[in-house]
């Protein structure tokens, strides 16, 4: 489970990449547009990284209690 902030924060960056997620007609919440080149998801590893980070920064953990890690 997160908390409710985190949720609101994931919420609002949908929001503000929904019109690309449209345009380009990619499902993907988390895109990156770099110029001159086409919206495509997170480098897998940075995208690791940054959820783990969120996952520390938050304190989200598992029912036995421990830090969880996202790994894919």
């Amino acid at each position: 489970m997160i908390t409710e902030t985190l949720a609101d924060e994931i919420m609002a960056f949908a929001k503000e990449t929904e019109k690309l997620r449209r345009e380009c007609e990619l499902p993907y919440i988390f895109l990156v547009k770099r110029q001159g080149y086409k919206p495509n998801m997170l480098n897998l590893n940075y995208y690791i990284s940054m959820i783990n980070k969120l996952i520390e920064m938050y304190d989200i953990r598992s029912s036995e209690g421990e830090l969880w890690n996202f790994e894919f």
